[in-house]
């Protein structure tokens, strides 16, 4: 099931995977989402300035030293 603000955003998730039932939360900074949060794990977005588009996303997971970096490519056909 989901949960939506007054503007229509989704700000919260949860579903059943294997008969545990998982949350996340969604974080929003104006129309853009700027982090998912579950436990144990949480999702940075970054933009580029001045725009919607985003960049890339910042994997963080509670234990491990690195983040892991995921680069979003678009092609403007």
């Amino acid at each position: 099931s989901y949960q939506y603000d007054s503007l229509g955003r989704r700000v919260a998730k949860q579903s059943e995977i294997k008969g545990q039932t998982a949350h996340k939360r969604f974080l929003w900074q104006g129309l853009r989402m700027l982090r998912e949060e579950s436990p144990g794990q949480s999702s940075l977005y970054i933009y580029e300035p001045g725009s919607y588009a985003p960049l890339a996303r910042v994997d963080e997971k509670e234990g491990e030293v690195e983040n892991k970096v995921y680069y979003f490519h678009t092609d403007q056909i």
